[in-house]
Parts: C-alpha cells; structure tokens; sequence
C-alpha cells in the first residue's frame, strides 16, 4: 500500500489530541491525494514531516496562504512565534483539511483509490463504466468534473477510515447501511448524489471524519 504509514506524534501535536486528529487526517488526505509520494516508509507525525506536507501543498498550488502560515509551526527556531500564535494551530489545520477537500487531483487519485477498491466497485460508485475507470485512470481521457468530484470524495473518505480500518474493513464500510443515511449504505448515498455538497454527502463526511486520527489520538 502506498498511503503513508504513522508510527508515532511528536512536537506540535503530541499535547493536543484534537490537533494529534487534525494533522493525521491532513497527513492521509494528502497521502492519498498524492503529495506524499516522495516519502517511505513508517513516519513520526512532528514538525519534519508537517514542513514536507506544506511544502508539497505549497508546490502543488493547494491552500498555499494557510500552508505558508503554517510553516511558522513547523520551524524549531521561531519557538517564541510558534509560542505566542499556539492558539492558531488548531484553526490553520482545519483551513489545511479544508483546502485539500477543495482540491480534487484525480490524476493521483485513481491509483490510491484502486488500491482499496476493486474496479468495478469503484465504477458502480462513480456511475460509469469499468472500461471508463481505466481510461481515466490511465490518462487516456481526461476525467470528467462529475467523476473527479466523486473520486475525490472516496479519496477522502478512505483517508479517514485507514487509521480504524484494514482494506477489508475499508470495502466493507461502504456496503452498511447507516442509521444516520436513514438506512442507506454510503455507496448508495454517493451513487445517487447529485453533487458533492448534497446534505447526505456531508452526513457521509461526518461519519468517517469521526474516526480520523482516532487511533493515535487516544
């Protein structure tokens, strides 16, 4: 698998779990959005690797104003700024996960995507035909507004669930029905929404944001 792996949290995060949750979902999110490519192997969640995800957001034109904020946090020398704007971190991450959730990249995406989904699975999701998913996934065509709003939200959505899930858990938690989609699974749900910011589309964030970072966080 090649979402980045978290072993451990140090400094900024480690006194905060709200900001332990913030970062691991900004880690995966990204992960899965391609930016982190360039990393292997086990991480530790600390200033390094926060300064490598905002420059990679920064070079990928992604939340560049908060990811330039930001790196005030993840220099060892500027302590006495870092001090004094303590209270701001917890905000600037909420804008970092926002700006990745504004930023569909499905020329990285269907990769990550694929490694958990089967295919035809990934096209029943995103209202096409398999032979489309290759094609896009290839590059052969490029992908359709429609579809990249779609696959970016299972990006997402897989991102939030890779710290409480293995792959199987992963598949499975889009076939359950849910009480709070009045009983429909999140595969139906994202298969007949009209667009990303339909209200059962947001009930589908809010359940897996739930259980973003919630393992390294406890």
């Amino acid at each position: 698998m090649s979402v980045l792996q978290i072993e451990s949290v140090g400094e900024p995060f480690v006194e905060s779990s709200e900001d332990t949750k913030l970062a691991l979902r900004l880690v995966w999110r990204a992960s899965m959005m391609g930016l982190l490519d360039h990393l292997h192997g086990p991480q530790k969640l600390d200033r390094s690797l926060f300064a490598d995800l905002l420059s990679a957001m920064i070079d990928s034109r992604v939340g560049t104003e908060p990811a330039l904020e930001a790196l005030a946090f993840s220099s060892p020398r500027k302590s006495r700024r870092r001090a004094a704007a303590a209270h701001a971190l917890t905000d600037l991450l909420r804008e970092l996960n926002q700006a990745l959730q504004d930023s569909p990249r499905p020329e990285s995406e269907w990769g990550k995507v694929r490694e958990f989904l089967d295919e035809d699975v990934l096209a029943d999701l995103l209202n096409i035909s398999s032979a489309s998913v290759r094609r896009y996934a290839a590059g052969d065509r490029r992908t359709p507004d429609d579809t990249a709003w779609r696959l970016h939200l299972i990006a997402q959505l897989i991102s939030d669930l890779i710290g409480s899930y293995n792959n199987y858990g992963i598949r499975r938690w889009f076939e359950r029905p849910r009480t709070q989609l009045d009983g429909r699974t999140p595969r139906e749900v994202i298969r007949g929404a009209g667009s990303e910011d339909d209200a059962e589309v947001m009930r589908i964030s809010e359940l897996a944001s739930a259980l973003a970072g919630s393992q390294l966080a406890a």
